[in-house]
């Protein structure tokens, strides 16, 4: 999304880092997610009446609640273990779980960016997305947000999973009152296909493997010290990037999975 030409980013976040194009997992991760969206267009032009979720996002959900459950699990299992050690040994091993939980395991997702549009001073506003949202069979936003991105956007807040519509003031105000109903619509669509609650389910997971890559996958290029130290923490990366490849073909097939399963979701979110 940056621009070289003109020099500015049309997404409006930063410009990509000068090494980020260098590294060969990021490369790898862009390669596949790049080709699995291009199956998907591929596939919704052969047949464009079908509007099923696809077995992508079936499989990209069944790997990333079977990741979560793995974790989960792991992480029971030395907390039991941990928790029938003696003495000091004890409160050590309990913390080390503790600390690899709130590194691994998911966090509710929030939406608070924006300023927040009641009812009481936004009722038409609020009117207009529940008659859209009756009228399409879609779950009506708890809660709306504005913010000052180009852009609309839907998603759940917290543990309890409360539908949220952010709209962009900038986007809101270049489109006409018609483009404004089917942007509405399409986002009213995603709600519908339930992609926010799979989408958490599918960046928890994620999010959760990228941690444990980004813990093995050491890099040694700007380390100082002695040879031998060198030579050590050198030999050390080399083998806990071969620990880390386990994991990192299943966030690249994760990433595959889910590119597809998005990619497909918003061709969905239209039809809706």
């Amino acid at each position: 999304m940056w621009c070289d030409h003109c020099d500015w980013n049309v997404d409006g976040g930063q410009p990509p880092r000068a090494g980020a194009a260098q590294d060969p997992l990021a490369r790898l991760r862009q390669r596949a997610t790049d080709s699995a969206a291009a199956r998907a267009f591929d596939a919704l032009r052969r047949h464009p009446d079908d509007l099923s979720c696809g077995r992508g996002r079936t499989a990209a959900v069944a790997l990333a609640a079977t990741v979560l459950a793995v974790l989960w699990g792991g992480l029971a299992v030395l907390l039991g273990w941990a928790l029938g050690e003696q003495g000091a040994a004890r409160v050590v091993w309990v913390l080390v779980v503790v600390a690899a939980a709130a590194l691994f395991l998911p966090r509710p997702s929030h939406v608070r960016d924006g300023e927040l549009l009641d009812v009481a001073d936004h009722p038409r506003l609020h009117a207009l997305l529940g008659h859209l949202a009756a009228a399409m069979d879609s779950p009506t936003p708890a809660v709306v947000r504005l913010d000052t991105s180009y852009n609309m956007s839907v998603g759940e807040d917290g543990w309890r999973r409360t539908p949220v519509l952010v709209i962009g003031l900038p986007l809101w105000t270049v489109l006409s009152r018609d483009e404004r109903l089917f942007v509405l619509g399409h986002e009213l669509g995603h709600l519908r296909g339930l992609d926010a609650r799979w989408g958490y389910l599918i960046w928890a997971a994620r999010t959760s493997l990228a941690n444990v890559v980004d813990l093995l996958w050491i890099s040694t290029r700007t380390m100082d010290g002695s040879t031998l130290a060198l030579f050590v923490v050198w030999l050390t990366s080399k083998v806990l990037r071969v620990v880390a490849w386990p994991f990192v073909g299943l966030l690249v097939l994760l990433d595959r999975l889910e590119s597809a399963s998005r990619q497909r979701a918003e061709y969905l979110a239209d039809r809706r």
